[in-house]
């Protein structure tokens, strides 16, 4: 379980609510998500406020409602990895940007990966595209969610150097999960059912790239690169671990 840093880590105000380390209420996160994610700017164009309305429905809809266990990885991480003189405000706030980036590509994936499946709820929800008035429409809005997170992590990063780090990562992990994704649709086709496709070594690479690559090394490389652990080496040896924990996690 987790629990609130001990007093020689300074104590900031800013967002208080990921400041604890405590997975708090789904309301708690919904509320603080709002305050967060309304940076992101939807109203460039002639008809602004309509197109701002709709880039904030699909944010609290995909975005800010599910579980935050991801994005939480990232502060959790920020927290043991860092030095207690380096946990300022901005550095958490740096920290927080990236956690929210990575709740971000899930929303983007789950989103893309209701339309491929064809499910109908997510999360004790209907999926976005079974939504009335949505439909295909959730292909833009799956794409609207991949962008909000390279405009999030601009308006925020930008000037710090392991930016363009946090870029490769964030590239190179969703290409890591279609690869996944692509294993999986062909193992199992909707309108053809073959056994013999299923074997035990597929199915861990389905599980090594459609799930642990995004799920588990992603958010602590990303609070790896903010701390400043830059190094070929502590993150091939951080990719190895996590990867092996994102199997175990589904097997």
């Amino acid at each position: 379980m987790l629990v609130r840093p001990r007093s020689t880590k300074p104590q900031i105000q800013q967002e208080p609510l990921l400041c604890s380390l405590q997975f708090p209420q789904q309301s708690e996160c919904c509320s603080q998500g709002n305050r967060y994610l309304s940076r992101i700017d939807f109203s460039a164009g002639p008809r602004g406020w309509q197109q701002r309305a709709a880039g904030q429905e699909v944010l609290e809809y995909c975005a800010i409602r599910g579980k935050y266990h991801r994005g939480l990885m990232v502060l959790v991480a920020f927290w043991g990895l860092s030095e207690p003189r380096k946990q300022d405000a901005d550095s958490l706030r740096w920290a927080m940007t990236e956690g929210w980036c990575v709740e971000l590509l899930q929303a983007f994936l789950l989103v893309s990966d209701d339309l491929m499946d064809a499910f109908f709820t997510r999360g004790g929800q209907i999926c976005w595209y079974q939504k009335p008035g949505i439909g295909l429409a959730a292909i833009h809005d799956a794409f609207l969610l991949e962008a909000c997170i390279y405009h999030l992590g601009k308006l925020c990063c930008w000037e710090q150097p392991y930016y363009l780090n946090l870029i490769e990562l964030f590239l190179q992990s969703p290409y890591q999960t279609e690869i996944g994704q692509t294993l999986d649709l062909i193992t199992a086709p909707q309108d053809s059912v073959d056994l013999g496709r299923f074997t035990e070594k597929r199915y861990r690479s389905i599980v090594k790239y459609k799930t642990a690559f995004y799920s588990f090394y992603l958010p602590i490389a990303a609070a790896m690169y903010v701390v400043g652990i830059d190094g070929k080496k502590e993150h091939t040896d951080a990719k190895k671990i996590l990867l092996e924990m994102g199997e175990f996690f589904w097997i």
